[in-house]
């Protein structure tokens, strides 16, 4: 079943029932000055390193199995490409420090 409140289930001292386990996510304190905007954009940061978001925009639709397959080996692509590019830049800026 669905948990009610998760906001803070199982958290001691929360009302919500008891220590059952530990939950996980992502939690920010608001600092003493109470500023509430800074403290929503930190949390939309740290949900971003942590990549919430990014699952959170994959879950949005199913996708099948081979469609997630194709879309897998054009990130994959990405990434070596990127990388290749990168010890290429690597290479052009070693060699201008050299004088070349």
């Amino acid at each position: 079943g669905a948990r009610a409140g998760a906001a803070g289930a199982g958290v001691v001292g929360s009302g919500l029932g008891g220590v059952r386990h530990k939950t996980t996510g992502v939690g920010i304190i608001v600092g003493n000055d109470g500023d509430v905007e800074k403290a929503l954009r930190r949390l939309k940061r740290t949900m971003i390193e942590v990549g919430i978001m990014k699952e959170q925009k994959k879950r949005e639709y199913f996708v099948k199995g081979a469609e997630q397959r194709v879309i897998n080996k054009r990130e994959f692509e990405h990434r070596t490409w990127k990388k290749y590019l990168r010890s290429k830049v690597g290479w052009v800026l070693r060699r201008k420090e050299r004088g070349f």
